[in-house]
């Protein structure tokens, strides 16, 4: 529930100062004007607010959005000629929408403010509909009036004002110049707060006297991920729990189908849809029965999709099967407010540490699952996607205690011999790619590579099995071949050359990558006791 300021009685008293700017004090005797609409039903937030954007452009001297001519005295209160008329705009709309008592307004901005002490509606939170009254200096003296339009998420308001940007001149000049705008950009609802797009001070909201509750509604109470205004980072695959505090502000109480909704448009499937979620298109529901003025907290995942890029997500509530809180005549909130910026980002990292007869060594990890082992896809004297190109996929499930502090796990290790089709006495370079954890990932280039290598053709004497690859665009290979007994032994660093012997043909090995990207002076020492069964080319 909203607090209110305890009413104190308060007479309107005539003034004499002119507004400082925006809008003037205005005559201070009461509204003759009478409302042109039926003022049978109950006045509500979103009708106020629509009414006052429906007459964004609008004049002192013209016709308004209901076909009538000026806003109450706006054309004629300065002796027949315009007076300084946000006062008149924001009495106009609140008696048109059927607000009780408006006949204690008048021109002067600082009416609203007594209007709030006399009748308890004056507060120090926003709420739409509201009268927001800035730079109010007693005796009924204020600088400007305009209505708040819409609650933001992040505390902003928006606002529309009547008398605003005239030509400086007289009072005439100024109001017959001047116009209805809406306040852009929003701006930190806050009393006390001197906000720059309108250049003074918040002294107070005034809520309108004989306002409907809306059957259903839902105030933003805190969210525990980023507001939209800070970019919320996710690794392809991800996931992370998240709530949505929200406050009922509706008649009604909530229950199970009192959900949180995908929109722009509604009812979309989300790209983070996770397990936990109701459906696509829901996050989450409610639980038990939900009081008008009680809060209720929201839990959910975001599931991070396998593309990469910048996403933005809105979401709505809805009692499910009776309306959107966001429909015409409810509580709101907007089907833009709640709303995540996610950049979802590649989260596979790693290194290719180096490349020799013994094998070809390194580590690569996906950030979205941290400590489960992945693969590498290794290539052969071309990047991924060549046609032709040598490959083989590797498992990163090594457990190196280098990488235990480094990255937070341990079991990321990789280790593979060169295939067959490369130990020919020639130099070949070799490419290793992270294959991330979310299926449809695209596979990223670990830092360290290309390296460069050199093996001569192994002698079937020797018993060393070598592993064979595949080329992209062949069938899967075949795995063949027994453990054999080669065994070697080397000390290696990242991009660096082995040393040590080598059994099964000579070998040499140099980086021709920018190995700083890995975690520099790691060693490694291998030993390759039996090479698993030799893989061949599929034919």
């Amino acid at each position: 529930m909203r607090s209110f300021v305890a009413p104190t009685l308060v007479a309107v008293l005539p003034l004499a100062l002119g507004l400082l700017a925006g809008c003037g004090a205005g005559d201070a005797g009461p509204s003759t004007g009478e409302p042109t609409s039926s003022t049978s039903e109950a006045v509500t937030a979103g009708s106020i607010a629509s009414l006052a954007l429906a007459n964004v452009g609008g004049s002192a001297c013209g016709t308004n959005s209901l076909g009538s001519h000026s806003f109450d005295s706006s054309c004629t209160g300065n002796g027949g000629q315009p007076e300084y008329w946000c006062a008149d705009f924001a009495r106009w709309v609140w008696a048109e929408e059927g607000a009780g008592n408006t006949s204690e307004l008048t021109a002067a901005a600082g009416s609203f403010y007594v209007y709030g002490q006399n009748h308890g509606t004056l507060e120090n939170s926003p709420a739409v509909g509201d009268a927001v009254v800035f730079d109010y200096q007693g005796g009924g003296v204020a600088d400007h009036v305009a209505l708040v339009t819409q609650v933001n998420s992040d505390g902003t308001i928006e606002t529309v004002s009547g008398d605003w940007n005239g030509q400086s001149g007289t009072e005439a000049q100024f109001s017959s110049t001047s116009h209805v705008v809406l306040n852009s950009p929003a701006y930190l609802g806050t009393v006390g707060s001197s906000p720059g797009v309108m250049g003074m001070t918040i002294s107070g909201f005034i809520a309108p006297v004989g306002i409907a509750v809306a059957d259903w509604g839902a105030g933003f109470v805190s969210q525990s991920f980023p507001l939209a205004t800070t970019t919320l980072t996710m690794f392809a695959g991800q996931t992370l729990s998240e709530t949505l505090v929200l406050k009922n502000v509706g008649a009604k109480a909530w229950d199970t189908s009192t959900r949180i909704g995908t929109t722009q448009p509604r009812d979309r499937a989300s790209a983070f849809a996770a397990p936990s979620w109701v459906a696509d298109n829901r996050l989450a529901e409610a639980s038990g029965s939900v009081a008008p003025g009680g809060s209720f907290t929201f839990e959910f995942d975001f599931h991070a999709p396998a593309k990469t890029g910048d996403y933005l997500e809105y979401f709505g509530v809805a009692e499910e099967g009776v309306a959107w809180f966001s429909d015409s005549g409810q509580g709101g909130p907007p089907d833009d407010d709640l709303e995540a910026n996610i950049t979802v980002v590649t989260g596979v990292r790693g290194n290719l540490d180096a490349a020799a007869c013994t094998g070809i060594t390194g580590w690569t990890q996906d950030q979205a699952t941290p400590d489960a082992a992945s693969s590498v896809e290794l290539t052969f004297d071309a990047p991924m996607g060549k046609a032709g190109v040598v490959s083989t996929t590797v498992s990163a499930d090594v457990d190196r205690s280098d990488l235990c502090k480094a990255i937070g796990s341990c079991s990321h290790g990789f280790s593979a011999p060169p295939p067959a089709e490369v130990r020919d006495g020639k130099a070949h370079h070799v490419y290793a790619y992270g294959v991330p954890a979310v299926a449809g990932g695209d596979p990223v280039e670990l830092a360290g590579g290309p390296l460069t290598f050199t093996c001569d053709a192994a002698a079937p004497s020797e018993g060393g099995a070598v592993g064979g690859g595949k080329r992209l665009g062949d069938g899967p290979s075949a795995a063949s071949g027994a453990a054999g007994g080669a065994s070697s032994g080397g000390s290696w660093t990242t991009g660096g050359q082995g040393s040590g012997g080598a059994s099964g043909g000579g070998c040499s090995a140099s980086a021709r990558g920018a190995g700083d990207q890995g975690f520099a002076g790691w060693a490694l020492v291998l030993g390759v006791a039996a090479l698993g069964s030799r893989r061949r080319r599929a034919r």
